[in-house]
């Protein structure tokens, strides 16, 4: 039994020392709304060529802000998480249908303004607004959401990981778009209104050695039941 002891913590230590941490700090924005106008030609949604309008939507635009470039200015009071080389997930659901799309090298962004927030003198906007884009030989993917207000302002503090969400009120506007095709297709274009929008940052990925630690419990668990059945 002492030596089965000594086994398993030895395959513990062996799996700390190897596996190397990596946290991601995923950061989204996810809309909902109705669509205003849209045909999908592409027939991502249902029937090729069917209108869209009048339908609801929601949306989730997401990356890893440690790929991207930050930028954030108190003079101006906005926030930007950005690049045009990133992995970017964007899952687009309308009618129950979801189109989700991993995207790599693609340009995306977060963006906050906090000018009525910080209750600044210039430059008097909030605003949450997210974006991502990729053309390839094969597809091509544009979509942008956001909401913003001269009048309201949404308690922002000028972190794009900033956990806020947006219910759409008197005196916000909003906006959204979305245009999606494959290769010799016609694409499929939707431009509609926001109901909300949520700002959240996710918290870290498991560490790989956190992993490998509830990996090899299970496996000593498996192990020490097939002793005690055999006996």
């Amino acid at each position: 039994m002492l030596n089965q002891l000594s086994r398993i913590t030895a395959a513990l230590l062996c799996a700390i020392a190897i596996a190397t941490p990596a946290s991601a700090a995923i950061i989204r924005s996810t809309a909902t709304g109705t669509i205003d106008s849209g045909t999908d030609y592409a027939g991502v949604f249902g029937a090729a060529g069917a209108s869209l309008a009048g339908r609801s939507y929601s949306q989730t635009i997401s990356f890893d802000r440690q790929t991207a470039t930050e930028y954030q200015s108190s003079q101006s009071s906005e926030a930007y998480s950005y690049g045009s080389n990133l992995a970017v997930t964007v899952s687009t659901t309308v009618g129950g249908i979801t189109l989700l799309k991993n995207l790599t090298g693609a340009q995306a962004h977060l963006y906050n303004a906090y000018g009525l927030s910080a209750n600044t003198s210039n430059y008097r906007i909030d605003q949450l607004d997210a974006y991502a884009y990729r053309n390839t030989a094969t597809e091509y993917l544009y979509t942008n959401q956001g909401i913003y207000s001269y009048q309201n302002a949404f308690g922002l503090t000028g972190d794009v990981a900033q956990q806020v969400t947006r219910n759409f009120t008197a005196g916000d506007s909003s906006y959204f778009s979305f245009e999606f095709g494959y290769a010799n297709l016609s694409h499929t274009r939707i431009d509609g209104r926001l109901s909300s929008v949520a700002f959240n940052a996710s918290s870290a990925v498991p560490e790989p050695a956190s992993l490998a630690l509830f990996g090899l419990g299970l496996a000593g668990l498996a192990a020490s039941r097939r002793k005690r059945l055999a006996r």
